[in-house]
């Protein structure tokens, strides 16, 4: 399967802030890059932050328009994103959404990457911001890594949200 150009751009985009590390805790001049599209203050968490400033560039490179709502949050990412760019399963240039949970209670943080490849029925290799080296689904890590992450996570902590196209067509 072909990977359509934006999407093919958007994960060569992503691989490029592989290994940029946080300077401080949330910040950093490439993490100011990152939170200055969104307008928010500064040593947040930047997860989402990452995902849509390349996703951002991506579409000026395009001159297109990405269909999913801009935010800061992977919660407000998701419920305010048309339903037209949900998928039950990940392709290649989605964004992958996790939610935080309190026991079984959902909470409104989570964490999000871009899906670099498919792996098996059960794996992505995703391109992270805010996470960490290690094996969880970390929300506040130092910095931007390769992670391969299960696609179904439906127990602890953190959990699949779901997936999201950025463009249509």
């Amino acid at each position: 399967m072909k990977i359509p150009d934006k999407n093919q751009a958007l994960i060569d985009l992503a691989l490029k802030f592989v290994g940029v590390h946080e300077v401080g805790f949330n910040d950093g001049p490439m993490i100011e890059v990152f939170q200055s599209l969104i307008s928010k203050p500064m040593h947040q968490p930047w997860c989402v932050d990452f995902v849509q400033y390349c996703i951002h560039e991506i579409d000026k490179k395009f001159v297109s328009k990405t269909q999913l709502f801009m935010t800061e949050s992977s919660h407000l990412l998701w419920a305010n994103s048309p339903q037209s760019a949900r998928v039950a399963m990940p392709e290649p240039g989605c964004v992958m959404l996790w939610q935080h949970y309190n026991g079984d209670n959902p909470l409104s943080t989570g964490h999000a990457g871009i899906v670099k490849e498919i792996i098996d029925n059960q794996f992505v290799m995703t391109v992270e911001g805010n996470t960490s080296p290690g094996p969880g689904i970390e929300r506040e890590g130092d910095g931007v890594y390769l992670k391969r992450r299960q696609i179904k996570v439906s127990t602890g902590p953190m959990r699949t949200l779901g997936f999201l196209l950025p463009w249509t067509g």
